[in-house]
């Protein structure tokens, strides 16, 4: 293991440190608790709905049954879409995270830390001064990878978030 790879584990270890001092943790929001909490109540009347005329066939329900099923299950099937579109996760305190991967003398740093700008003069500097390198400036690129990509070994990175749902 070189000199570089272990200067980037103790850069891991701390941030996670500060994530345990700032107590970051990945939560989900109060809106979208709310929502969950909605969806699971509902869940609830539904199948208390259920229990109370599992002996009889649908068509066999009172009209009252019958009218507070279909309202129950429109109203979970709402609430889902509505949760859907919500955002999950609280991002005001969520963990710093980081990830490397060297392959030879290439190598590539990912992190959602805010401060990336300071973080590459350091570590800059670091190499400059412990390994007697200096990084190529037309080659360290800072790049926000929700809005473009990223060049590594002939692969393009980027960020994917996932599906997009149509309202």
């Amino acid at each position: 293991m070189s000199k570089f790879d272990e200067k980037i584990i103790r850069l891991k270890k701390a941030i996670e440190i500060i994530n345990k001092k700032e107590n970051r943790k990945e939560t989900t929001t109060k809106d979208y608790q709310a929502k969950k909490m909605r969806i699971y109540r509902a869940k609830k009347r539904f199948e208390a709905l259920k229990e109370q005329n599992k002996e009889k066939s649908y068509h066999e329900w009172s009209d009252q049954d019958k009218k507070n099923f279909e309202k129950n299950s429109k109203k979970r099937k709402e609430d889902r879409i509505k949760q859907l579109n919500t955002q999950y996760l609280d991002m005001t305190k969520s963990p710093i995270k980081m990830t490397y991967v060297r392959y030879a003398d290439d190598w590539i740093l990912m992190t959602n830390h805010k401060d990336i700008r300071t973080l590459k003069e350091k570590l800059k500097k670091w190499i400059k001064k412990n390994l007697e390198l200096e990084l190529s400036e037309e080659k360290t690129k800072l790049t926000d990878l929700r809005k473009s990509s990223a060049k590594f070994l002939g692969f393009s990175l980027r960020y994917n978030r996932g599906r997009k749902r149509k309202k």
